[in-house]
């Protein structure tokens, strides 16, 4: 998990973005294997997980902390489901963070942009007004 986490956030330039495709990647890499860990342990018990699309979907439901109409009844299904739903907890405060990075650093170009049109303005008017009218008199 480290190492992919590695790879991907050096293919990434930016780095909240690195950052971010590294924690997402990471989220669906442990959704993914706790699926198939449930499904494996929870498919022969528990009349609710018919196929492993249904433990995808717990696992799915668990990191989103929504919940489902399917529930773990060994231990070890209990135990991942609680791991998941603190993971899940833990990790989607993340895309609010990069969300916001995102809106704060549009809103800083913006400004930069704004305030480099108001400066070179009063240049250009000062230019304009210093040049020669079509009569040959200075206009000021």
């Amino acid at each position: 998990g480290y190492a992919l986490a590695i790879v991907v956030g050096w293919l990434s330039s930016n780095k909240a973005s690195g950052l971010f495709v590294s924690y997402l990647t990471m989220l669906l890499a442990t959704v993914y294997f706790s699926s198939l860990i449930f499904f494996v342990i929870e498919h022969k018990v528990n009349p609710q997980v018919t196929g492993y699309d249904d433990a995808l979907w717990w696992a799915f439901m668990d990191v989103t902390t929504v919940g489902s109409n399917i529930y773990a009844v060994t231990p070890t299904g209990r135990i991942l489901s609680v791991l998941l739903a603190a993971l899940g907890m833990m990790m989607f405060p993340i895309f609010t963070v990069y969300v916001t990075s995102l809106v704060q650093n549009a809103n800083k170009r913006k400004n930069e942009l704004y305030n480099e049109d108001n400066t070179t303005q009063p240049e250009a008017a000062k230019q304009t007004a210093s040049k020669p009218a079509e009569g040959g008199k200075i206009t000021s």
